[in-house]
């Protein structure tokens, strides 16, 4: 294992040069669907396998489109092509971590790429033990209310010889008919009064402004419904300096701290920094925090983001379920949060 070269290129080291002699350019359209057609580099000696069988369909559980391997052999390199229907937001990075989890992967590279296809999450790993370990290497891209996984797979062994064919395959595949949007749902806004701000959400989230009024504070409400009850709730609030006064990050957490109460939702253990890769990257964010609580028996997870953009400080709170209990719940309301972190911006008030 520690002899092994654990690079996940994603780039030619040889420029593709003679790549026309070696590989082909593969087009597929699997069950004649035209939707899903699409295209990859792979070897000239290759095989694929025509006969996929009945493929899941439900929303979330990934059916397999395509199946290619270089022989068959229990050693042979092997791609495959999967996708799911996904009509709600969730993060890409966070979908594909569950799948490897899923797929018992344990990834050891994982970054945000621009590939063929358009913007993707490329990750890598060791998926099995002993001299039954496999290098794996998954490409996750979302396309008008769907995602595709494009993953690789040889014997640890032999990664090193076929890691330029797994890279080539995985960067190279491309949907023959794009549907133009990397969206998984559509995005609604809702304005906040005075100061004024707008956010944005998920089309299946509920959204209000917030009714008290505090001189210099303005807020809104976003709500994930369940039957009557609520699946997860977000509260985005826009601060004036001017009106409110500065408020430091331990003022910012107390009042949090306060409303959750207020809302019968107890932390169980103090706060601590948010490392969240993602999170980290939303331009304005300067803080994060996140810790478990309760809302009566039922355990959750809080979260608070802070931002600043122009003369506004905006606090965005999150009360949802823990990965643990639910993750779909979970990767839903991460995600939620992530867009009215990132959203949440001033109003002109002209």
């Amino acid at each position: 294992m520690n002899d092994v070269n654990l690079e996940f290129p994603v780039s030619d080291p040889h420029g593709l040069e003679g790549l026309e002699e070696t590989h082909n350019l593969v087009q597929c359209k699997p069950f004649d669907d035209p939707s899903i057609a699409y295209s990859l580099i792979l070897p000239k000696s290759w095989i694929s396998e025509e006969d996929m069988g009945e493929q899941p369909g439900a929303v979330g559980q990934l059916a397999r489109i395509g199946l290619f391997t270089e022989k068959i052999a229990p050693d042979a390199a092997v791609v495959q092509v999967s996708f799911t229907r996904m009509p709600f937001e969730v993060g890409l990075r966070d979908w594909l971590q569950y799948q490897a989890e899923k797929f018992n992967v344990r990834l050891t590279y994982c970054e945000d790429m621009r590939f063929a296809c358009g913007t993707v999450v490329d990750a890598g790993g060791i998926a099995g033990a002993g001299e039954q370990s496999h290098v794996v290497r998954i490409a996750a891209f979302a396309e008008n209310a769907r995602i595709f996984h494009v993953m690789g797979m040889i014997r640890v062994d032999r990664y090193e010889e076929k890691k330029r064919d797994l890279a080539i395959a995985t960067n190279s595949f491309s949907l023959l008919n794009p549907g133009g949007t990397e969206q998984l749902e559509q995005c609604h806004a809702i304005q906040g009064g005075d100061p004024a701000f707008q956010v944005g959400h998920p089309a299946s989230w509920e959204s209000r402004p917030v009714r008290e009024t505090v001189p210099g504070k303005s807020g809104v409400d976003i709500v994930l419904p369940k039957d009557e009850q609520m699946a997860a709730y977000i509260r985005v609030k826009a601060i004036s300096a001017d009106s409110a006064g500065e408020q430091t990050t331990e003022q910012i957490l107390q009042i949090a701290e306060e409303e959750l109460q207020e809302a019968h939702v107890q932390a169980s253990v103090p706060w601590k920094q948010d490392s969240d890769p993602v999170i980290k990257q939303i331009l304005g964010v300067t803080e994060t925090y996140i810790t478990a609580g309760k809302l009566g028996e039922q355990e959750v997870e809080l979260r608070v983001g802070i931002a600043r953009r122009e003369a506004l400080t905006f606090v965005v709170q999150l009360i949802s379920a823990p990965r643990a209990a639910s993750v779909p719940l979970w990767l839903r309301s991460k995600r939620a949060y992530e867009i009215a972190l990132a959203t949440a911006a001033p109003l002109d008030n002209e």
